[in-house]
């Protein structure tokens, strides 16, 4: 079984985006009678039109102010990309796109201040989506997480093999570690 599953996290590694390798995953963990993790953060939402950015918070989730900040902070890493950081990185783009680099430096600098805090504070976030980020963050997954638990279109398409090619172990370590649950022993 620990083979098996070894082989099935590899193949989704291999094809991250087809239902077929998940399928097979989800198979390995429900003939142990497991369940695969869905880890998911709600990050807010921004639009930008005639220069100007809205943010769209949810005042009345836990972490309050706190949470807020965090969440302004991931806001305008966005708003810095889509000004002028984008070109910066990508230079021969002929348009905007969301990246992997964009995402993972929002979650990052956002999680910073979180972490910095509960550790201070010898506690974890009262928000669920930021107590999740500080743990990916703490465990150097914020890029695995992006890529195969909070991909959207362009990251699929431009960023995901790049990636694969130099930090298949990361992604490994990351599904073995979030996603999948350890082989069970045997009875």
């Amino acid at each position: 079984m620990e083979k098996a599953r070894t082989r099935s996290i590899q193949a989704v590694i291999a094809n991250p985006y087809s239902q077929v390798t998940w399928r097979a995953l989800n198979y390995w963990a429900t003939s142990n009678k497991l369940q695969l993790n869905r880890l998911h953060i709600n990050t807010p939402t921004t639009s930008s039109k005639d220069g100007q950015t809205n943010i769209t918070l949810n005042m009345n989730e836990k972490g309050g102010i706190a949470a807020s900040m965090a969440w302004i902070i991931y806001a305008g890493v966005h708003t810095q990309w889509q000004k002028d950081e984008f070109k910066k990185h990508f230079p021969d783009a002929k348009e905007y796109r969301h990246s992997l680099t964009e995402e993972s430096q929002a979650l990052n600098v956002a999680a910073l201040g979180v972490s910095n805090d509960s550790k201070k504070q010898k506690k974890p976030p009262a928000d669920p989506d930021l107590a999740l980020l500080v743990k990916l963050f703490d465990a150097k997954m914020i890029e695995p997480y992006v890529l195969l638990s909070a991909p959207d279109r362009d990251i699929a398409l431009n960023d995901y093999v790049p990636y694969r090619e130099q930090h298949r172990d990361q992604l490994e370590a990351y599904l073995s570690q979030f996603i999948v649950p350890p082989t069970p022993p045997k009875p």
